[in-house]
């Protein structure tokens, strides 16, 4: 999975840096649509293949593992066919977000990761008080 993840986080920096760098007045907008589970041609039961697990990765407490697991027994109950009336309405935004998280897992997902991040720079916000040039 880490180079699965590897290609979004790739694609989602260049989309990032891509947007800062449009001259408004080209009117041009980009969001990252981030997708939870949805039923679509490649994510059926019968269309996931997955290989055997390396043994270094097989302890059941790691996040392979548990996303694994949870692949293998979750239901993958996001209707695409509804999810692209919802992107069409995106393109009608005279603001369009930068992030549009799509299913109740990728909301879920975005919400403990923006704890995380918030979580980390108040713990360690302090270090960066005596890192600057005189």
């Amino acid at each position: 999975m880490s180079y699965y993840a590897a290609s979004k986080h790739a694609l989602e920096g260049f989309s990032e840096s891509v947007a800062q760098e449009l001259d408004p007045a080209w009117n041009i907008q980009i969001t990252i649509i981030e997708p939870g589970p949805f039923r679509t041609r490649s994510f059926r039961d019968d269309a996931m293949q997955s290989s055997v697990q390396h043994p270094a990765y097989a302890n059941p407490d790691l996040p392979g593992s548990k996303f694994r697991e949870w692949a293998a027994t979750n239901v993958v109950d996001g209707d695409p066919d509804k999810a692209v009336v919802v992107m069409e309405k995106l393109t009608h935004l005279d603001e369009a977000p930068m992030r549009l998280p799509l299913h109740r897992v990728a909301v879920r997902g975005g919400r403990a990761k923006a704890t995380s991040l918030t979580e980390t720079m108040d713990k360690y916000e302090s270090w960066s008080e005596d890192v600057y040039c005189t």
